[in-house]
């Protein structure tokens, strides 16, 4: 069984090292997450909307007029601290658990997302 530890790092605190075989992210997460987020989201009309990454309200302002130029209301979007809002935190240990099988599929990879798999649902984007 794996057993996922949640812990706050302070800000001057290095990121642990999470696996060996993990890719570099060459892309800026706010740019890559402003341009599919309106592909991404079925509904077109949110009443709540809560984002990981505590940003400004200039971000969230951005955010919401890039989602109604897409023809997609949402009530309120706030980009939120995964401490203060379980379901973001177990939003991230399940992205968390996908990314490490993709990663690297071992036995204990596998079983973890054989569990998750008939919640997860792939949406294929294409440019």
């Amino acid at each position: 069984m794996l057993q996922l530890h949640i812990r706050r790092l302070s800000k001057k605190e290095p990121l642990p090292a999470v696996g060996r075989n993990l890719r570099p992210r060459p892309i800026k997460l706010d740019q890559a997450l402003a341009k599919t987020l309106p592909y991404l989201l079925p509904e077109r009309s949110l009443e709540r909307l809560y984002i990981d990454g505590k940003k400004g309200k200039n971000y969230e302002r951005i955010l919401k007029k890039l989602l109604r130029d897409k023809g997609i209301t949402v009530k309120k979007l706030r980009t939120v601290n995964d401490m203060s809002y379980p379901c973001i935190r177990i939003a991230d240990a399940v992205a968390g658990a996908v990314r490490y099988y993709l990663d690297n599929p071992s036995r204990q990879a596998n079983k973890l997302y054989k569990a998750l798999e008939p919640k997860i649902e792939f949406i294929h984007i294409q440019k």
